[in-house]
């Protein structure tokens, strides 16, 4: 082989070509925080890494969801927002135009900077159409309440003469809709090539064709949102009609078709009642007796309820664990769908598992996903001290057991293995799954031997229970007073047992958590328990954050429900 005959040295991926330009970045005064680790969520969790740095430094960085820019491949889809924090003048100076083939845009002194790919662009401004970048830069910015150019319109326009993808063309029918660029023409041309497509077209390469058609008042829309009944609600909400308000309102209480109840809930608003909390209310009336749409309904009204990105800081997930102590069957329906999913990470599959082998929705489809993942993704040393959820392989262990899975005596081999001595103190949680007298007692003698508990002494009251056939609270709240038993463990199983179809598994109490706080009011007030255990679920309530400082309570609570709180706790 001669030398000119040598492997070529590989392009670099997108996000290589950024790790190479940041480590690059310095300038008196500025500095760049390095890539995140999945614990930088939010500006406040970035300020908190620069506490080494001089007084007055100014530095950029981006942040963990920002990953989410890139492929798994490091090809660059969407812009990078690269945050800030100092002197935008110097930041601005700093970073500059960006590596070679890329561009750095300035958001201005109150917005992020963005980090894309530079693509090439003719006289007017367009695009290649076959260059994705490109064609994703320029509908970012056509803005409805801009009006398009003859160039940007004969562009668009070009792209719908032979539609042969219709998913990717559906894109530019909702930019020249949302123009008024589409004429009766154009819609029957449309409507007669969509139908005509030897493949079926899946939901999203019709929707913005049927709002065009709906818009237009098209006499075959109706015809096509029929045909879409279960997906079409949400596009009904952008042309609100009494029509549209029945159809989607028969799809929840004759179909069961959950999903709709956000846009019920919208259209009940655009046409009959303007505010959410009344148009709630008249939904609400309809649905009684209907518990699972109601939940469904309680997450319509609260944007913040959609299911949790599970690559989040563990601190997020488990603000919101309180929305999961009943589950819908499009929860069970997600959580499923993530376990399958071959790029859910370790988190994210301890939490899934979690809330399905609580809830008894677990099944052996959910074990076959992992067969062949859990020696590389779940037997990993992974830190639960603060989280709701056990360690995946504990809990992976336990519905293996349950369900007598095949996996069974691999897990169970895995266990009796020398190494890795971090599962040593996780096996006696495993024990929940086949509760044995012989299970409890050595169960009891680890929670009262003074050994560091991390979820020890719960198990055992969940075992004892099973094994009773008595409510876990009861089971907790006879061990006040017990020799042996440490009373600030005692505190946080006694509010911990409390639902045993979710347990609680964080290491102490939470005073800023609401599934804590709801499960101390139970407790409190029920009168079946001893007046020592309701005493101490009082004391554990009163020193709530929902009490003393509500803004410390996520996610943060209305009005009415602070004064609700303060009601109940002045009895």
């Amino acid at each position: 082989m001669t030398p000119m005959a040598a492997k070529r040295k590989p392009t670099p991926t997108d996000r290589q070509a950024l790790l190479d330009w940041w480590t690059t970045l310095a300038a008196p005064g500025f500095t760049t925080l390095p890539p995140p680790g999945i614990a930088r969520q939010t500006p406040a969790e970035a300020e908190a890494e620069t506490h080494d740095l001089p007084p007055g430094t100014s530095y950029a960085y981006w942040l963990a969801p920002g990953n989410t820019a890139f492929t798994r491949a490091g090809t660059l889809t969407d812009p990078l927002p690269l945050h800030w924090h100092g002197d935008h003048t110097l930041i601005r100076a700093a970073l500059g135009p960006g590596p070679a083939g890329y561009a750095v845009t300035d958001g201005g002194p109150h917005a992020p900077f963005t980090f894309d790919l530079l693509t090439p662009h003719d006289a007017d401004g367009l695009p290649h159409p076959d260059d994705r970048a490109g064609v994703r830069q320029l509908l970012a910015r056509l803005h409805p309440d801009t009006p398009l150019t003859a160039p940007e319109h004969a562009w668009l326009h070009d792209r719908l003469r032979d539609p042969s993808a219709p998913t990717t063309a559906n894109v530019y029918i909702g930019v020249l809709d949302d123009h008024g660029h589409l004429t009766r023409d154009d819609l029957d041309r449309l409507l007669a090539t969509w139908r005509a497509h030897p493949a079926p077209i899946p939901w999203y390469g019709w929707q913005n064709l049927v709002r065009a058609l709906l818009r237009a008042d098209h006499p075959q829309a109706w015809d096509l949102v029929e045909q879409h009944r279960q997906n079409a609600a949400r596009v009904l909400t952008t042309v609100p009609s009494q029509r549209g308000l029945d159809l989607v309102r028969s799809t929840v209480l004759d179909d069961g078709n959950l999903r709709a109840i956000p846009a019920w809930l919208r259209l009940r608003q655009a046409l009959h009642e303007p505010d959410e909390t009344d148009a709630a209310a008249a939904i609400a009336t309809e649905l009684q007796g209907h518990d699972q749409a109601l939940h469904a309904l309680d997450r319509a009204t609260n944007p913040a309820e959609a299911h949790p990105d599970l690559t989040a800081y563990e601190g997020t997930i488990g603000d919101i664990w309180h929305r999961y102590r009943t589950l819908t069957p499009t929860d069970t329906t997600w959580l499923k769908a993530r376990i399958a999913d071959p790029t859910t990470t370790r988190q994210g599959l301890a939490v899934c598992l979690e809330l399905l082998y609580a809830h008894g929705q677990a099944t052996t489809t959910d074990l076959d996903a992992l067969t062949t993942r859990w020696k590389t993704e779940l037997a990993k040393n992974y830190r639960t001290t603060y989280t709701e959820w056990r360690h995946p392989i504990v809990t992976l262990t336990c519905l293996a057991h349950t369900l007598d899975h095949p996996l069974t005596a691999e897990l169970d081999k895995w266990w009796t293995r020398p190494t890795p001595k971090w599962k040593d103190d996780l096996l006696p949680l495993t024990w929940l799954a086949t509760p044995t007298e012989d299970a409890a007692t050595r169960l009891w003698t680890h929670a009262t031997s003074g050994a560091h508990d991390t979820g020890h002494l719960l198990t055992w009251v969940l075992l004892r229970a099973h094994l009773d056939d008595t409510p876990p609270r009861h089971i907790a709240a006879g061990l006040i007073g017990h020799p042996g038993v440490r009373d600030y463990v005692l505190k946080r199983v006694l509010i911990a047992a409390t639902d045993p179809a979710q347990p609680l598994w964080h290491y102490d109490v939470d005073p800023r958590s609401w599934s804590w706080w709801r499960r101390a009011v139970e407790l409190a007030d029920d009168p079946e328990l001893p007046e020592p255990a309701r005493a101490l679920a009082r004391k554990i309530a009163a020193d709530h954050y929902l009490l003393r400082d509500p803004d410390q309570v996520t996610p943060t609570p209305t009005p009415a429900e602070i004064v609700a709180a303060a009601t109940w706790a002045k009895g």
